[in-house]
């Protein structure tokens, strides 16, 4: 009898401890978190849910630091270039390249419009003759800005710097007739306006031409 009953104990001892592994198995499984992300695939070991966690956290701050750093792109700089391109009657266009002036350094696109909205209603002397009716901001970068110029239909004289025995020459519409000639030798210019007479650099109006004579 003795024996049975310890044969018996032994058994229910072996169930309790089953039930109990079991138990604790369950409720283990029940704390384990689980991540869904973007593969649709479900994690449910911890230390990877837990290396997942920085970077899907870290998303919406990454993304501020681009909007930060595209706002910043979206500025113009002491290295930006200024493009000019005037538009004059007839089909005649003029292309110029400079450094940005001082007044457009640090500025964004809307601040460069205001700021042309404002010299289109009071242009310079030079702007006056040549009959400025239009002025627009067509590109613009941390680059490059580009602003064009249009003219209206009246009558302008043209003419055309180019080199005559390496002094500055001014030549009538044709590019042929020499309307004057000057003392100012190519070595006094800067290598940019060097190159720009060399290709005949096209002055519009008395009051650019003289300009450039006295400057």
């Amino acid at each position: 009898m003795s024996k049975v009953y310890r044969i018996s104990l032994i058994c229910v001892m072996v169930i309790a401890m089953f039930v109990l592994c079991f138990l604790l198995y369950r409720y283990e499984e029940r704390d384990v978190p689980y991540v869904e992300y973007s593969g649709g695939q479900t994690l449910a070991d911890k230390g990877t849910a837990d290396a997942l966690q920085p970077e899907s956290a870290g998303m919406p701050e990454d993304q501020d630091d681009i909007t930060v750093a595209a706002d910043t792109t979206d500025m113009t700089t002491a290295d930006t270039k200024l493009v000019i391109i005037e538009n004059y009657p007839g089909g005649l266009c003029r292309q110029s390249e400079s450094a940005l002036p001082e007044e457009m350094i640090g500025r964004r696109r809307s601040d460069l419009d205001e700021l042309l909205e404002s010299y289109c209603s009071g242009p310079d002397s030079l702007d006056i003759e040549k009959g400025l009716y239009r002025i627009e901001l067509t590109a613009f970068s941390a680059g490059c800005v580009t602003i064009e110029k249009s003219y209206h239909n009246k009558v302008m004289e043209y003419y055309y710097l180019a080199f005559a025995d390496d002094c500055v020459t001014v030549y009538c519409e044709d590019k042929t007739t020499i309307l004057l000639t000057t003392d100012i030798h190519r070595d006094q210019l800067t290598a940019s306006l060097a190159e720009e007479i060399l290709n005949f650099k096209l002055i519009v109006g008395n009051a650019e031409l003289f300009d450039f004579l006295e400057t």
